[in-house]
């Protein structure tokens, strides 16, 4: 009944319709044959043992209350497969289940209590990590064969004496020692060959025969790289001339291409679940996990893929990497962190449209690009293909430079070179600096040089101010350096010397046509010559007509005058040719006038106010020479040690205002 007993609890209620006939047939369980046994539907008995169906036991604990309803009704395992006993009891969680039958066992057999009783107390660990047995020779108690005995000596032979208990020595099983751990509370972590080894020497040994199953790790969720573009290179330039520069980097910032894969999550994996020797689970470490969506930053998408979850570029543009937030954004325009030095970036030379740095640009460092932000101080050399420069913070002793562009600097500039020949400056405070550009506007200069087309000034102190329309709104000196504005004329002699020699031509343009026309004059005074010119108009206009008989005396009178008319006619286009000429010259001096008169326009000099020495001369820019040339500044420098005694000198002092307007002279 106690091989019924495991099945009915297994089972469940389909096995009670069967209890009745079952029971009989069991009989002794160590004599059972295989039609014997009733099995629960997941276990098959072959030929071979008995096998189990894993996925049927692997949904539940439908396997380990078998194993308990065995071992706890004295049955165990005969041939045990004991790694496949463990599977199945405690398969693990996410690993591939096979789908094959397992081999269990031989087959199940009872446990005799007088095998039991072989078995000593098991000793579990408090922390259930392991379990101690005491292993010793065993020996079982054999009684000796019954034989009849007359006690009164004369009485019938039917009382039997049972003689002493004999002991012989035995051996431990191993599928029983498995039982007998699992009734002991030992149900994971049996050391298998520790214990087969023990029992094999029956001796005496105290030995650890279980121990616990360390939870396996898992693996941390990762991040993959998928683009070769996404490291730097920040080995040194190779030269077409086979040097090195140590001063540049191959390439300081990653571009990418629109749709590229960037980054792949590498999903973590769990780990499984380890048991203490009891069989309670022990939780392995959660594996750390990534969240993509907060690391892709802006230009970039998430993108679910058979392989994985990417980070795709939304963009072609250039790689940032914010250390801070850890976000990975692709952008049109390039960001640098570090700072540009000999350590970090080297120089730059940049193939974007647009940089923006919030590091330090540091001295003897250059940077070209195009549309540059500079977020902290600049202590080198920025220069813009025309582009836009915009310095958020100092310039201080360096050098920004945009030829057709622009250049703002919203914080101080000091000591410093600036330049945008043909664009704009925007300084808030500039002090000691060299500027230079075709429009500047400065708020405060002190002690610089400034020369450009059109210049104004919020406050001018110490400073050298050249240009064509110069206007300050206080100008002062500073210490005993006076604040001189050269105001640039225009120089009117090439345009004096092209009106000059286009009236020179005129003249003889219009003595030649004077003689054309008395040739004209003198062939139309010979009567029978201007007879036929007359005749000829009269012909042409309809007002005589030629009848069929007088058309052969008009062809030979065309005849007679063909050479005069020849000469008529030559002298006629020449006419026609010198006029035209004349008309062509007379527009070329009415453009001349017109450009003299549009190069004053632009030429002026307002001070608002004047609270220190100042001094203004006028000066005319030598002709073909570009003010911001070197020439420009040399003569400039050479005319400045007789600034007071040149006869240009428009104003000379410390308070009140000035404004002049230029005025061509007349030729």
């Amino acid at each position: 009944m106690a091989y019924l007993q495991v099945l009915s609890e297994t089972m469940g209620d389909r096995s009670a319709a069967l209890r009745a006939p079952v029971a009989n047939a069991l009989g002794d369980l160590s004599h059972r044959t295989a039609g014997d046994v009733l099995l629960p539907v997941f276990v098959t008995k072959r030929s071979d043992g008995l096998f189990v169906d894993p996925p049927e036991v692997w949904t539940d604990q439908r396997f380990l209350r078998f194993a308990d309803n065995v071992f706890s009704v004295g049955a165990y395992f005969t041939g045990l497969d004991l790694a496949s006993f463990q599977r199945l009891l405690y398969p693990s969680e996410h690993g591939a289940a096979s789908a094959a039958p397992l081999r269990l066992a031989a087959d199940i057999r009872t446990f005799p209590p007088e095998r039991r009783d072989l078995y000593k107390g098991v000793r579990i660990s408090n922390d259930g990590t392991s379990a101690e047995y005491m292993f010793a020779p065993v020996f079982l108690q054999v009684e000796e064969p019954h034989v009849p005995v007359d006690d009164a000596g004369d009485g019938p032979a039917d009382v039997w004496k049972r003689r002493p208990v004999k002991l012989v020595p035995a051996r431990l099983d191993f599928d029983e020692f498995v039982a007998h751990l699992w009734v002991n509370g030992v149900r994971a972590g049996i050391d298998e060959a520790a214990v087969r080894r023990s029992i094999a020497k029956g001796e005496t040994e105290r030995l650890k025969v279980a121990r616990w199953i360390e939870a396996t790790s898992g693996r941390d969720a990762g991040i993959e790289e998928k683009n070769k573009s996404l490291h730097r290179d920040n080995s040194p330039r190779l030269l077409q001339n086979g040097h090195i520069d140590l001063s540049w980097f191959k390439n300081r910032f990653p571009q990418v291409a629109k749709d590229e894969p960037l980054i792949r999550k590498t999903p973590r994996i769990l780990g499984d679940p380890g048991r203490r020797v009891t069989g309670d689970v022990v939780e392995p470490r959660l594996p750390a996990d990534i969240d993509l969506a907060a690391l892709a930053g802006p230009g970039t998408r998430i993108e679910e893929r058979r392989e994985g979850q990417y980070i795709i570029a939304n963009l072609s543009g250039f790689v940032n990497f914010d250390t801070v937030s850890g976000q990975l954004s692709i952008a049109e325009k390039i960001v640098g962190r570090e700072g540009v030095s000999m350590r970090t970036t080297g120089n730059l030379r940049l193939s974007g449209e647009n940089y923006e740095e919030f590091g330090e640009v540091q001295e003897q460092r250059i940077v070209e690009g195009k549309n540059m932000r500079f977020h902290a101080n600049v202590y080198g050399s920025v220069v813009s293909r025309g582009g836009v420069i915009v310095l958020e913070q100092n310039l201080i002793n360096g050098k920004a430079s945009s030829p057709g562009g622009e250049i703002s600097a919203l914080g101080r500039a000091s000591a410093s070179v600036i330049e945008a020949q043909q664009g704009k400056i925007h300084l808030k405070f500039a002090e000691g600096c060299t500027i230079s550009g075709a429009n500047v506007f400065v708020e405060t200069a002190t002690r610089c040089h400034i020369t450009g087309n059109v210049i104004e000034v919020g406050t001018a102190a110490g400073c050298t101010i050249s240009g064509q329309s110069v206007t300050i709104a206080a100008s002062t000196a500073h210490k005993e350096r006076e604040t001189v504005v050269t105001v640039l004329t225009p120089d009117l002699s090439e345009l004096d010397k092209k009106q000059a020699a286009a009236r020179k031509r005129l003249g003889e343009i219009a003595v030649r046509l004077d003689a054309e026309r008395a040739d004209i004059d003198a062939l139309k005074k010979q009567s029978e010559f201007g007879s036929f010119l007359a005749l000829q108009t009269k012909i042409a206009i309809g007002a005589v007509i030629i009848g069929p008989a007088q058309e052969e005396g008009f062809l030979r009178v065309q005849a007679r005058f063909s050479t005069m008319m020849q000469q008529f006619r030559a002298h006629g286009e020449a006419v026609g040719q010198l006029q035209a000429t004349i008309a062509e010259i007379e527009g070329q001096l009415l453009e001349l006038k017109g450009a003299r008169e549009a190069l004053g326009t632009a030429v002026q000099c307002t001070l608002t106010r004047v609270a220190g020495d100042t001094v203004v001369r006028s000066l005319q820019r030598a002709a073909g020479v570009d003010v911001f040339s070197s020439a420009q500044f040399r003569q400039l420098g050479g005319k400045a040690g007789g600034l007071h005694a040149s006869r240009d000198r428009l104003f000379v002092g410390n308070t009140g205002s000035f404004a002049w307007q230029y005025k061509a002279p007349p030729q």
